[in-house]
């Protein structure tokens, strides 16, 4: 399932094979599905914030309906978007939020070091018509240290960018990028995040859904 993000691991020559997906927030790699675990928003939780996302506390599982001012009930914002979307919130200009996945891919080194693999990420980014909000998606393809070997990201989209819905002031549009995984790399961090771009009174909003790697 997609989500406004989407990781997804190709290999050049074709093949696809499959491993099972860690239950912690470091996922494992296999090619030719959705790397990124709980990109849709659809994992249940008994709280309002997202499984598997980092740091705990910070990305909200919203759903479609329930907050005043972005999307009427029944109106889902992404096509196929399911229950709920993704919300990052906050009130401060003078900084940005962001929350991250980490993903393992160990599994597929010897594809990737022989330069067979490209990574494709996708998802539907955006806010609210009238807010203040840059919205952006990356992967950081990272050697086992953790030091980054090269990036992945996706258009920025800012309100300027986003269609006006027939319900409700909230829109997502889509956003994906496509390239190799260096020779090296071992993790995938996936980033979505918010920035402030001007000035607002009522604090920034950040919303996504199907992402993908």
């Amino acid at each position: 399932i997609l989500l406004a993000a989407i990781l997804f691991v190709v290999p050049v020559h074709g093949q696809t094979n499959s491993s099972p997906s860690s239950k912690t927030s470091a996922a494992k790699a296999s090619l030719g599905r959705n790397l990124i675990l709980n990109g849709d928003a659809e994992q249940a939780t008994d709280t309002m914030w997202a499984p598997f996302w980092q740091p705990g506390g910070t990305l909200e599982e919203a759903g479609y309906g329930q907050k005043p001012g972005e999307w009427r009930k029944g109106v889902q914002g992404a096509p196929h978007g399911g229950c709920c979307y993704f919300r990052l919130e906050w009130q401060d200009k003078q900084t940005s939020k962001a929350a991250f996945q980490t993903i393992d891919l160990s599994a597929l080194s010897g594809d990737i070091d022989q330069g067979k693999v490209w990574g494709y990420l996708s998802g539907y980014l955006g806010g609210l018509l009238d807010g203040g909000t840059t919205v952006r998606l990356e992967v950081s393809w990272q050697d086992a240290a953790g030091k980054e070997l090269d990036k992945l990201s996706v258009s920025a989209v800012m309100p300027m960018d986003l269609r006006r819905p027939f319900a409700g002031a909230a829109s997502v549009v889509q956003r994906q990028q496509s390239g190799p995984i260096p020779r090296g790399a071992r993790k995938a961090v996936v980033r979505f995040s918010g920035e402030p771009m001007k000035d607002s009174q009522f604090g920034y909003l950040a919303l996504a859904d199907n992402l993908s790697l």
